[in-house]
């Protein structure tokens, strides 16, 4: 839909909703097998769409990706940025990603913080954190998705528990001169200027919703997960010999032998 769309406004809004539906898939607490530097995936979409992904570093760790097809190209990095505060862990996949369409149009986008309490103590949960925040630097147009952290609104004794998984934002027409790159003394700074929006000119509509059920702009409902099945993704017949599916440890644990893939998962990280 978005490669279609004419006005950039309907754009950003379909740009949106394809980020924060893909939020729910990356929502949970297992224990990642590190790539290994140079370790690629290849493959598709059901309607033929191309992927490609690469670790082109491993400190710091930086994962690289294409995805295209005839109407758009999906591409940027992630550096995997992690910081321990007490009980809690912030993850940070700090891009930036582009989506370009065939018109020549192109908006840029961040995906929010993970934030993992209970690291130390208590029991373990995961969520969102901060904001995912999307660039239209053409048209002077930003979106802005504030991620609950759990937090109450309205006061210590009327104030309603938000849940996790929900989420408020805005897209607005930006203050900001889009030619001129703001300097910002630290993430924690930028961090706020998005959640306050802090650039905020003119107010197109509000964001809604939750990335387990629906996204809304203005009540208007762009996408539901029980009516909108993401497409399938289907590995490459003929990947090169880098492809993740031929790690020795995921082959072992394929096959049910833990021992043998836990052998060849340190064996491989320290080499």
């Amino acid at each position: 839909a978005a490669a279609k769309a004419t006005d950039p406004i309907e754009r950003m809004k379909n740009v949106v909703s394809f980020v924060i539906s893909g939020l729910y898939y990356s929502a949970s607490q297992l224990k990642p097998f590190n790539p290994l530097l140079g370790e690629t995936l290849q493959g598709k979409l059901e309607d033929g769409t191309e992927i490609y992904m690469e670790h082109t570093s491993h400190h710091p760790p930086i994962a690289n990706f294409f995805v295209k097809n005839e109407n758009y190209k999906l591409y940027g990095r992630y550096e995997f940025v992690a910081k321990l505060s007490g009980n809690k862990l912030y993850v940070r996949q700090d891009g930036p990603n582009y989506v370009e369409f065939a018109n020549g149009s192109k908006l840029r986008f961040y995906l929010p913080k993970i934030k993992v309490k209970g690291m130390l103590m208590g029991d373990r949960k995961c969520y969102y954190a901060g904001s995912s925040t999307f660039f239209d630097d053409e048209n002077g147009i930003k979106a802005v998705v504030k991620h609950s952290s759990g937090e109450k609104k309205g006061n210590f004794f009327t104030g309603k528990k938000k849940r996790r998984d929900q989420f408020t934002g805005k897209i607005f027409y930006t203050k900001h001169n889009p030619n001129e790159k703001i300097k910002f003394k630290s993430k924690k700074e930028e961090d706020k200027e998005h959640l306050k929006y802090g650039d905020l000119h003119q107010q197109i509509c509000e964001i809604s919703g939750s990335f387990l059920e629906k996204l809304c702009f203005d009540d208007k409902e762009y996408w539901n997960i029980d009516k909108n099945q993401p497409s399938r993704y289907i590995p490459s017949e003929d990947p090169l010999p880098s492809d993740v599916r031929f790690r020795e440890d995921l082959v072992w644990l394929k096959y049910g032998n833990m021992k043998n893939a836990e052998d060849w998962k340190l064996r491989l990280e320290e080499q």
